[in-house]
């Protein structure tokens, strides 16, 4: 038996991935691996750049209008602080999107994408959100 094989209840082995679900000595896999691949894919591709055009749109037009609404209000300059905030963690969910699409993350590039993903995007995310211990 290697690494990659478990054994259920009567002594027999089975494949061990990582969305198996093991229930008295059955192995259930609710979905298979290449289908979980293209969910992923979608999400990560296609949902967060939609989602992220749509915000980024938003947090515009929230600018525009607390500017031409003037700083006189403390209220107007937190809300613009709020929009800039999160447009820059829109734009990075974008960016993210864009280095998560198969095309781009499997090109031959003269440098390493994930690492590229990582410093240009994982980072800023990091910077940008208020994380708590």
């Amino acid at each position: 038996m290697d690494s990659s094989e478990m054994t259920i209840m009567n002594g027999t082995t089975c494949p061990l991935t990582p969305h198996a679900v093991v229930d008295a000595g059955q192995v259930y896999q609710p979905v298979s691996d290449s289908l979980r691949h293209s969910i992923e894919i979608f999400y990560s591709v296609f949902f967060t750049c939609v989602i992220g055009v749509l915000g980024s749109a938003a947090n515009i037009i929230n600018i525009v209008v607390f500017v031409k609404q003037g700083f006189s209000d403390a209220m107007n300059i937190s809300f613009l602080g709020l929009a800039i905030a999160d447009l820059c963690s829109v734009v990075t969910l974008v960016w993210e999107g864009i280095c998560y699409n198969p095309m781009f993350f499997n090109s031959d590039l003269p440098f390493v994408t994930s690492d590229l993903l990582y410093y240009t995007a994982g980072s800023d995310v990091w910077t940008i959100c208020r994380h708590f211990n």
